[in-house]
């Protein structure tokens, strides 16, 4: 089974930091084949926001409604991500 949707937020790095490691993983087969068939891929500062618990959290779900049900009007003003594809 493929991934509709990728999103890279790893524990103890920022947005700048998490861009390289998917820079890092996209020279890897495995990852660059489900990425190719990933429909969106988004990078997050995972330090920041999903990898501590509080309201922050909060934040997050709407951040996830906003990217897995196209619903801008869902996006927490100043949320540290980017998207990819």
């Amino acid at each position: 089974m493929d991934a509709d949707v990728l999103i890279i937020c790893p524990c103890g790095l920022d947005l700048e930091a998490t861009r390289k490691e998917y820079n890092k993983l996209l020279e890897q087969d495995w990852f660059r084949g489900m990425a190719e068939r990933a429909s969106a891929i988004a990078l997050v500062d995972g330090n920041q926001m999903f990898n501590r618990s509080g309201p922050r959290l909060v934040e997050c779900t709407e951040w996830l409604v906003m990217l897995l049900h196209d619903r801008p009007d869902f996006e927490p003003a100043g949320f540290p991500w980017e998207r990819m594809k």
